[in-house]
């Protein structure tokens, strides 16, 4: 039983990886889900806050 290594080829590395082109089209997604996460956490503590002045 023979072991067969295979070489990935020319991988980018460090900033490279975020340069490629499927990686470019994921950061509209990224900066959209923090910023949605983001105000939804800010929403549910103005909510609570809201609901327990009452």
């Amino acid at each position: 039983m023979a072991s067969h290594t295979a070489t990935m080829g020319n991988l980018p590395s460090g900033i490279g990886i975020c340069t490629t082109i499927p990686d470019i089209l994921y950061l509209p997604e990224l900066v959209f889900s923090y910023v949605a996460t983001l105000l939804y956490f800010v929403h549910a503590i103005l909510s609570a806050i809201r609901w327990k002045s009452f």
